[in-house]
This record gives structure tokens, sequence and C-alpha cells, in this order.
């Protein structure tokens, strides 16, 4: 690995949760979208947004056909498409998850406004918070991804009614974004380590479907809410983010339904609490938000990365009795 990358990836582990890349093939130029052919299954794609050329990667499996559902996985800040998806990474999880369940998986790429390079491995997005952070993207990132939305309509027959978003920390707080603006698009989101931002928000014009996940000492995205890490934009509590989410869904606070979920690793030290809410009783759930019990800032996985001892500490504790991904799929599949 050259010096460069291998600071790169240093740099990342520090902010957020990163693999090895899985693919690195740049493209040059900006003329009409582009696309390189990875396997049978992925393919690199560009498209002009705005003024930039933005770049996301396609994952179509052999399972899938057209008029299937399609999942936008947003990577966290200082990483990249290809880092989300890589292995040593608990989203690699959804690479699976499409193969099994046969919906189009749909990567794309943030924004390194320092660099002013769209097609790096240590970008972010332009969600909620105001743009003080100057490591932060600045850029139309909600057009982009509805652009790509498009792309895929036009050249793979999603299906538009069952469009879902996710994503972990930075990406965890665009899923936000896209539900608070342009809600319509998705049938139902998930959110990983993030919460809202302490600036005042507008309601979204309907309701969508969420699950949240959030560990008790992640010091990243603090559980009392605050400043985060490293100065970045002050935060809202997880309770006041959760409740921001039950309010715009219509949901009942006392409708609230708990279960701790079995765990295959008794050992890790975790627990992990499900609270579902919905509208009335016996109806679905329409937003359900697991409390991960001394988890830190990171997703639960049956093989978590190994990472070294002073990353293990700053991104604290990650547990290992399920999988946060499956319990995502299983919670936006319903809708």
């Amino acid at each position: 690995m050259k010096r460069g990358n291998r600071l790169c990836l240093l740099g990342v582990l520090l902010v957020a949760l990163t693999g090895v890349v899985l693919m690195g093939c740049r493209m040059i130029g900006n003329a009409q979208p582009r696309e390189r052919q990875f396997s049978q299954k992925f393919t690199e794609q560009a498209i002009e947004a705005g003024s930039k050329t933005r770049y996301f990667i396609a994952v179509r499996p052999e399972s899938y056909t057209p008029n299937k559902p399609a999942v936008v996985l947003l990577h966290g800040g200082g990483q990249s498409m290809r880092k989300v998806l890589a292995r040593n990474n608990a989203t690699h999880r959804w690479l699976e998850l499409a193969e099994q369940e046969g919906f189009l998986l749909l990567v794309p790429n943030g924004f390194n406004f320092a660099s002013n390079d769209a097609y790096g491995d240590r970008q972010s997005w332009n969600d909620l918070r105001a743009n003080r952070d100057q490591r932060r993207s600045r850029e139309d990132d909600v057009s982009f991804i509805l652009q790509m939305l498009d792309w895929a309509s036009a050249n793979h027959g999603i299906d538009r009614s069952h469009v879902y978003v996710t994503g972990a920390s930075n990406g965890g707080m665009m899923t936000f974004r896209l539900l608070v603006e342009q809600p319509q698009h998705f049938a139902a989101g998930v959110s990983f380590i993030a919460s809202l931002p302490r600036d005042n928000i507008p309601d979204p014009i309907q309701g969508t479907p969420i699950m949240m996940m959030n560990g008790t000492a992640d010091t990243f995205v603090p559980w009392q809410g605050g400043a985060m890490s490293n100065g970045a934009e002050p935060v809202r509590s997880i309770d006041e983010t959760l409740n921001y989410w039950i309010r715009a869904n219509g949901a009942d606070p006392k409708s609230a339904n708990r279960r701790v979920i079995p765990s295959s690793n008794p050992t890790d030290g975790c627990q992990i609490t499900e609270t579902s809410y919905s509208i009335a009783p016996n109806t679905p759930s329409l937003v359900r938000f697991y409390r991960v019990e001394g988890g830190g800032h990171n997703i639960p996985a049956l093989n978590p990365p190994r990472y070294p001892p002073q990353i293990q500490r700053l991104l604290g504790k990650q547990c290992q009795g399920v999988n946060g991904i499956d319990l995502a799929w299983e919670f936006i599949k319903m809708f």
C-alpha cells in the first residue's frame, strides 16, 4: 500500500469504522455519465449533479429482477463508497443481503470539501448541521442522491415505491436529512450512531418509518447530546432525536413496546433493547429504536472487525451477539 493510502486509512479510522479498499480504479474526465464494469454485479457510475461530477457504486445481484426494491447505503464521515462495502466493515453485510433478497444496492460517494474531491476515500455528507464545520461537504447531496435514483429507475427499473435509505454516523445524519426534506422518495430509513443537530429543523411534509440504533457509550455522538468529537456541530440527545421521529410519524409515545434482543454471544457484555412505537395498538411500528447498552461508535456485528487497541478504545465497545444490519433489513422490508 502506498504511503498516502496508509495515511488516509489511519485518518479514517480515527473518525469512523472503515475497511480495506474494495475497488479503487479512478475514472477521469467529466463528460457524459460513464460506466466502469468491475464484475457482473458491480458497476461504478459517474453522473453530473449540479456543477460537479459525482460518483456511486451500483450493485445488481444475480437474483435481481426489474421492479424490485433499492437500498441506498450512505457511508460515514471520512469514508467512501468503497470503504463502506469493505469486508472489514459491518456494512459489508448489505452485499450479502442484496444477493439473498434480490434488491438493488446503491452506494453514493460523498464529497471532500477541503480537497474539492468527489471521488476519493475521505468523503463527507452535507447533513442537517449548519455549515460551520470545515470538514463537511457543502454540496447539494440531496439532489445528487435523487438523480442517482432516477438513474436506477431508467437503467434497472427499480420499484420507486420501495426505496430505502440507511447510513451510519455522518451517513445516518444524511439519512435524517433525506427523510426531513424528501420523505416522499423513501419507504423507510435506518440510522446508526447518529442524532439530529441542536439547531432548529422543520418537520417533514410526511412521516417515514424509521429505525434508529445508538450506543450509550458513544463518544463521537454523545447520548446526552451536546458537542461532538473534534469540535463538530452540537447535536440533540438521543431521546430528543427519537421523540422528533415519533412525532413526525404520528406515533403514540405511550405505545412503546419493549423487548431485549437475544444475543448469540452472552459474554460480550452487551445488552440491546428494542422499543417500537405505533399509531395505535395492533398496528405496525413506525419507529423502532435500539438502545445498545455500553455500545460505542459502531454497528453490532457477529464477526466485528479487529483494529489496533488504540482504535478499539477510541471507537468503544462493539456488540457481537447480533447483526445490526440484519435488524435494519427486517425493519425496512415491512414497508
